[in-house]
């Protein structure tokens, strides 16, 4: 998916006509996080230290790029949202979400990592303004 994303943010950056962009989930969930066997195999290493952290740069670089991007980006959530997919709407400026719309942080709890909640700057970062204020 953050492959298919940066194609897609690639595609569309410089038309200049563009005054808005949605992204929205097909089916039951809008994203319901990483398929981390797919990343696996997608980058090669048998690390897992390793692939978690090259996947987890990739994702942090989509983020930032959607925070920055120069059209207003609003999602359409229409079921889960978990981990990943909810840093990606939280990196979006508008967020439509359905009645059926559930969110949250399935990150298994690790020894490095103690906390399962929603970061702590979900409102600032959800209530930032648009690229043109």
């Amino acid at each position: 998916m953050i492959d298919d994303l940066n194609d897609a943010l690639d595609s569309i950056e410089d038309h200049r006509q563009l005054y808005a962009l949605s992204i929205s989930g097909n089916g039951r969930a809008f994203c319901a996080g990483a398929d981390l066997k797919a990343a696996k195999e997608r980058m090669g290493a048998a690390d897992t230290a390793a692939i978690n952290s090259l996947f987890l740069e990739a994702l942090h670089r989509l983020l930032l790029r959607v925070e920055a991007f120069p059209t207003p980006i609003f999602t359409a959530v229409n079921g889960l949202t978990l981990s990943g997919g909810l840093e990606l709407v939280m990196a979006c400026n508008l967020v439509i979400a359905a009645e059926s719309a559930k969110f949250g942080d399935a990150m298994p709890i690790t020894a490095w990592c103690q906390v399962t909640v929603i970061p702590s700057d979900c409102p600032a970062r959800l209530a930032r303004p648009g690229p043109n204020n």
